[in-house]
């Protein structure tokens, strides 16, 4: 008797596999105290009560103990070191169980999450290091994030809370100089959940210094 593939094979509830029971183990993230790379990992720890030590190396010196050659990098007692600032985010979302709970929360937390790279890619090419956006770009790259930040409005959910979700109010964070009420011109509800976590955002970023900004005024 012949037996189709689908009753041979039993398929699971939920793609994303069983809830995840995280290791006790003592993690370290190496970065510096600015509004960058290093957001989402300490604002998901902090969110999601994981704990986190938080350091900054002796930079270059430390740079032969990290994987690639640059930070962030996540030190874990039992697991080893993560490199890769979405990797050390998805690997803390994992223990978190904040990965989505069926496929289309996972979908939908990962599609966040590459419109928050893409977010932060548009703040990489208008910046000059060290300095800012230039007074002639900045406008641009306000559209620009108002544009991204409209996309993540559409699949946003402050309820769900996945990394993805969380990778929003991130966003605003990092771009927070350019105008919070701006940048979320289109995007209320980002905005609403930016707001409702304003005392996790300070707990975990309150001291850094913004790394994105806007030059006020053009250079003579």
């Amino acid at each position: 008797r012949r037996h189709s593939l689908s009753r041979a094979i039993p398929r699971p509830t939920d793609p994303t596999g069983p809830r995840h029971t995280p290791p006790v183990d003592t993690m370290k993230l190496l970065y510096f105290p600015i509004l960058a790379r290093n957001v989402l990992a300490e604002v998901l720890a902090k969110d999601k009560q994981i704990a986190l030590d938080v350091a900054a190396p002796d930079w270059p010196k430390y740079k032969p103990d990290t994987l690639f050659g640059q930070l962030p990098q996540l030190e874990c007692e039992l697991a080893g070191k993560c490199c890769q600032s979405m990797a050390i985010a998805r690997l803390l979302a994992r223990r978190a169980n904040a990965l989505g709970e069926t496929e289309q929360d996972f979908m939908q937390s990962e599609m966040l999450l590459e419109k928050f790279v893409e977010l932060y890619d548009c703040l990489i090419a208008s910046n000059v290091y060290g300095v800012g956006t230039p007074f002639d770009k900045v406008e641009t790259t306000r559209i620009s994030l108002q544009q991204h930040l409209a996309h993540m409005e559409t699949m946003v959910d402050a309820s769900r809370g996945t990394v993805g979700d969380i990778a929003c109010v991130c966003a605003v964070l990092i771009a927070s100089k350019f105008g919070v009420g701006e940048i979320t011109k289109h995007a209320p509800k980002v905005l609403a959940y930016y707001e409702s976590k304003k005392e996790i955002l300070d707990a975990a970023c309150g001291s850094y210094e913004a790394w994105f900004k806007p030059v006020t005024k053009a250079a003579n």
